[in-house]
């Protein structure tokens, strides 16, 4: 019933954008959205059980336990705990980052509260925010890009500085107040923000802004915070570039264009066709500048990724200056953010590629052919016109990422990864499949081959080094051992005692690329 109630308030969301919800704590006390929230969690956990056969083998969770917890939240007496605290090293810095683990209560209590702001804000999200969303990711916001930074010659990349941490929590309070009027829910919201804000030092709770770092509900807040941001670039666009759009339109330079445009076709159809008239009217076009309502029209494609953003256009320089200039003050005087300097560039996209979601975009101006294959005639190649986008994999990324994990050195040689020499054959190579298999699932999309040759070649050669090192042999005498492959046959004992041989080996991982925009072209 109250599954039912959330997806009405979702599609009464998309027809009324700016309704105000009241009665949402009656939702968070509802056991059939624990249930709910339980099942979306608990594939982290274990072995499936029936939602109405909970019992106590699953992390101690139970009906009994969720009825109780219920109990505390219709009167008002919950309260967030905190179980452990964890200090871990941030990649490639010195930075030391706080996690909190939370309880288990308190975890399904922010899934619960999720799948109410899921429903209330997931249709009014842009399409342009793809951050920690059902159905969306990287490789979604990478298509985007790929399929409309088409002649975008412009880039702002940036991200916003520390952002979980200092959001404000007055500020997001007032957001939520558009649309949403209960002030239990808010409370309750109120709660989870400040819970795991503990000073390490002072061993005290200490009221500060931001977000928890690694709960459930973090990424919906910081989206629904951000958010502001998205409208932000909106009314910007229809400010400052709508004006220069009907303004280009009527210049006069492109209706003289259009104009004599039309004539050279009218007349290429008429009966009475004059060369040397047709002759003049092309000399005529080619002395203007070429204007197509493509290009003079003012384009602006904005994605982001939580925090992360990129903005492709072909406005002039000055004007992607006074963008950022415009956005640095909003985020400070309305959201209490700032943007990254150090990672805030602009960059021309034609000549040198920008960074984003772990790929570099460059537009590719080169020319291209296509092969052509008529049937019943010969081939032939057919030069194509346009600048597509380029996803590549920034392997020098990758590569220090796998020194850092001792497979290789800087340069990219393989070494042996001696911490794994006292486990078995077969998961050293489970190891090595696992790490191929996610590095080259992400860069799937990228159509730079060699890049992943290279991936695969580094992964393989590390695998064959590790096991000379165990078995104090040569890299060659262990190709031949393995195989190309490396093949690993063990012997498995089931639960009746049965031995069994099976065989692990190294996966050949070629996943398919998902869209083949400008895939097809060779570059001469």
């Amino acid at each position: 019933m109250e599954i039912q109630r959330l997806e009405k308030m979702s599609k009464q969301v998309r027809l009324k954008p700016d309704y105000v919800w009241k009665n949402l704590h009656r939702l968070l006390c509802s056991e059939e959205l624990w249930i709910l929230a339980y099942e979306k969690q608990k594939s982290n956990v274990g072995t499936p059980t029936s939602a109405m056969t909970l019992d106590d083998t699953v992390q101690g969770m139970s009906l009994e336990r969720i009825r109780n917890t219920i109990l505390l939240f219709k009167k008002g007496a919950w309260k967030p705990q905190i179980d452990k605290k964890v200090q871990i090293l941030k990649p490639r810095t010195k930075e030391i980052r706080i996690i909190e683990m939370q309880d288990e209560m308190d975890k399904l209590a922010q899934g619960v509260v999720l799948l109410i702001l899921q429903a209330l804000y997931e249709p009014i999200f842009r399409k342009y925010n793809y951050g920690i969303r059902p159905g969306m990711g990287t490789h979604e916001a990478l298509q985007y890009i790929e399929r409309n930074f088409q002649s975008i010659h412009t880039v702002l990349e940036s991200d916003i500085k520390t952002c979980y941490p200092v959001v404000h929590h007055s500020i997001l309070i007032q957001i939520l107040k558009r649309r949403i009027s209960d002030k239990k829910f808010l409370d309750v919201i109120q709660k989870m923000l400040k819970a795991g804000l503990w000073g390490i030092k002072t061993n005290k709770l200490l009221t500060l802004d931001g977000t928890l770092p690694g709960s459930i509900v973090s990424p919906m807040i910081a989206n629904i915070y951000l958010h502001e941001m998205d409208l932000f670039i909106e009314s910007w666009y229809k400010k400052n570039i709508i004006p220069l759009i009907k303004k280009r339109k009527k210049d006069l330079l492109f209706s003289t264009s259009i104009n004599v445009k039309s004539k050279v076709k009218n007349l290429e159809k008429s009966h009475n066709f004059n060369v040397k008239e047709n002759r003049t009217l092309k000399l005529k076009i080619l002395e203007m500048l070429t204007v197509t309502p493509k290009n003079i029209t003012p384009r602006l494609i904005y994605v982001r990724y939580a925090d992360n953003f990129i903005l492709g256009t072909s406005l002039d320089t000055h004007n992607v200056v006074k963008l950022k200039d415009d956005l640095t003050k909003f985020l400070k005087n309305k959201l209490a953010l700032t943007l990254n300097e150090k990672k805030s560039k602009i960059v021309n996209i034609s000549k040198e590629s920008c960074f984003f979601l772990g790929y570099n975009i460059k537009i590719d101006t080169s020319k291209k052919l296509f092969l052509i294959k008529p049937n019943n005639k010969s081939p032939y190649l057919k030069k194509i016109t346009g600048h597509f986008v380029k996803l590549e994999i920034p392997i020098q990324n990758i590569i220090n990422k796998l020194s850092q994990k001792s497979l290789c050195t800087r340069t990219g040689k393989p070494l042996s990864m001696g911490r794994l020499t006292p486990y078995d054959d077969q998961d050293i190579v489970r190891y090595g499949s696992g790490l191929l298999r996610s590095l080259l699932n992400f860069y799937a999309p990228s159509v730079s081959t060699a890049h992943k040759h290279r991936i695969r070649y580094i992964v393989k050669f590390s695998l064959l080094h590790t096991f000379a090192h165990k078995y104090k042999s040569t890299v060659k005498r262990m190709h031949l051992k393995f195989g190309p492959d490396i093949t690993v046959e063990y012997e498995s004992t089931d639960k009746k005692d049965i031995v069994t041989s099976k065989y692990v080996k190294l996966d050949k991982v070629n996943p398919a690329i998902m869209w083949k925009i400008g895939s097809q072209f060779k570059n001469i």
